[in-house]
């Protein structure tokens, strides 16, 4: 399977101080093959390292009251600001907002690679 990301998630990938991603759905699986391009599905789409197996998986929710559930348990909102860090976004509310704008309520996977 494919990830695509920013160039801005690129160097933390890189550097092997991001080892997830966030993704709607559940066609991940444990001991999957994931391959890891910039400028998915644009001109210039590039790998920019190697493939690695998912390693691990958690499910995660945003419930239609704003909650966000990972395994079904509400996350920690020290925690919910690490995420929100690690994906990108500049804090809670953008990773919030975003999540709220998908169809509710947003269900999806942390996919956590290894190598």
């Amino acid at each position: 399977m494919v990830l695509g990301f920013t160039t801005a998630q690129v160097a933390p990938i890189m550097a092997g101080t991001r080892r997830h991603c966030l993704r709607e759905g559940h066609r991940y699986q444990v001991g999957m093959r994931v391959e890891f391009y910039a400028y998915l599905r644009r001109v210039g789409m590039y790998p920019f390292r190697a493939p690695a197996p998912v390693v691990s998986l958690r499910l995660v929710e945003l419930s239609a009251d704003g909650t966000l559930l990972f395994d079904g348990q509400p996350l920690p909102e020290a925690d919910v600001q690490t995420l929100a860090q690690f994906e990108g976004f500049a804090c809670t509310t953008d990773l919030l907002a975003f999540l709220a704008s998908r169809p509710r309520p947003f269900r999806g996977q942390l996919i956590c690679w290894g190598g």
